[in-house]
């Protein structure tokens, strides 16, 4: 499950950098394009209009 995390950045290469509220950088995660490959891979990232997996764990976006 993903923990509480303080600010992040993207960068234009689609890098997602998490920071801890002390403001450390605690992991970048590289986008992907590929589901399956986000839900294999921990340092990979996937987003969708409905979908979002993130350290291996799906999200469905709710009403």
């Amino acid at each position: 499950m993903v923990g509480q995390c303080g600010p992040y950045k993207v960068e234009r290469d689609g890098t997602l950098h998490l920071t801890s509220g002390e403001g450390d950088l605690d992991e970048s995660l590289r986008l992907t394009h590929l589901r399956r490959e986000a839900l294999e891979n921990g340092k990979t990232y996937f987003v969708s209009k409905k979908t979002m997996i993130l350290r291996k764990v799906k999200y469905e976006r709710s009403k």
